[in-house]
């Protein structure tokens, strides 16, 4: 009868649930990798080729992935919703009034790879919102609504020290579309931009 019951008790402890550590018996009694908060805020100045810059201010939260730690502790990838208020000169439309005030919310993903995890990447998709047309006088199309897309890749700094919180430099491009057709062809508007900020990384 105790053959069976300990093959048994063997494979649960052989089939140990992600994210639960094996004890040296074959407990589970402490967690290996579990899912983390991600949360980075940063600023930046990215404009098109025909307008002024826009002065980005963003805020970035999420849950990381436990599987991609589980293979590389530096690296981690996580899944979230990052939020950005562009203030200046935000263009929509090619043919649409640019809006001082601008929203974009994003579901996005982010990441750390590299040799240190020093390399940082970041994707992101959703609606951008205009709140406020730069010259409230203007009375030609008002492209309050489109879709846009980014992408970033940076740096972190400060990742000898062992804390969470860490700075980020780099780059980003941005795709940005009017939804709806009378704002002409609906050609996209690609944006480049710059940014700075600090991560608090989802890592032990």
């Amino acid at each position: 009868m105790l053959g069976p019951l300990l093959s048994f008790a063997c494979f649960l402890s052989l089939a140990a649930p992600d994210g639960v550590e094996r004890g040296a018996a074959g407990t589970s009694d402490a967690p290996l990798v579990r899912s983390r908060l991600a949360v980075m805020a940063d600023a930046g100045l990215v404009a098109a080729f025909f307008t002024m810059p826009a002065m980005d201010l963003a805020v970035f939260v999420a849950g990381s992935v436990p599987a991609v730690q589980r293979r590389r502790p530096t690296h981690w990838l996580a899944f979230g919703v990052r939020s950005t208020l562009s203030l200046i000169e935000v263009p929509i439309s090619i043919n649409a009034e640019p809006h001082a005030v601008a929203l974009h919310l994003h579901a996005a993903l982010s990441g750390a790879a590299g040799r240190r995890g020093r390399f940082a990447y970041s994707a992101g998709v959703g609606p951008v919102f205009g709140l406020r047309p730069r010259h409230p006088e203007y009375v030609g199309p008002n492209a309050w609504l489109g879709l846009d897309g980014e992408a970033r890749l940076g740096f972190l700094f400060g990742t000898h020290r062992a804390t969470r919180a860490v700075g980020v430099v780099g780059g980003m491009f941005r795709l940005t579309g009017a939804l709806g057709h009378q704002f002409g062809p609906g050609v996209p508007i690609p944006s480049f931009g710059l940014f700075v900020g600090v991560m608090l990384r989802p890592i032990r």
